[in-house]
């Protein structure tokens, strides 16, 4: 994953002295960064790895148990997409760590000034494979892989006039 730093200039510093600039270590490229402007979203394959990853899969696993009965009232003769967890960080606080997760709040920031927070955590449980004769069972429950695509939300302060990217 590449990185680059950008550099923001805070207006309005009445009480920070000399110290009137904060630098975000970015953790992705500026093309990488126009792709998201332009598309609206950006894959991290991998930005996840060991107890990190685990830790979150268990929690993914916990709440689709918990959730999947509901899932399949709705789905119920239609053809389903996966299962979509909403509210992440009010539901397990494996998700609360996330709010500080450098590779995801330094490209919101990059994106939305040095003011940003993340506000909202939903996910999509996708099964890869039905398992014969038992497809209304969680993943987890009948052994079968699965994906979960995590999308976060943010939130940019509405003072624009506070900062300003220095050059």
């Amino acid at each position: 994953m590449s990185r680059h730093e950008l550099c923001y200039e805070i207006l309005n510093a009445h009480n920070l002295g000399d110290d009137c600039t904060r630098t975000i270590d970015v953790h992705a490229n500026p093309d990488e960064l126009a792709q998201l402007d332009r598309e609206g979203y950006l894959v991290r394959e991998g930005l996840f790895t060991g107890s990190a990853l685990a830790t979150l899969r268990d929690a993914v696993e916990r709440l689709v148990e918990s959730e999947w009965e509901q899932h399949r009232g709705k789905a119920a003769g239609k053809r389903s997409w996966g299962i979509i967890l909403r509210h992440l960080m009010d539901k397990d606080p494996a998700f609360l760590e996330l709010l500080k997760y450098p590779p995801i709040l330094s490209v919101a920031q990059a994106m939305m000034g040095p003011l940003v927070c993340l506000r909202g955590l939903s996910g999509r449980h996708l099964s890869r494979r039905r398992a014969a004769g038992n497809a209304a069972a969680p993943a987890s429950a009948r052994g079968q892989s699965s994906h979960t695509a995590v999308v976060f939300c943010a939130a940019q302060s509405r003072r624009t006039d506070l900062f300003k990217q220095s050059e």
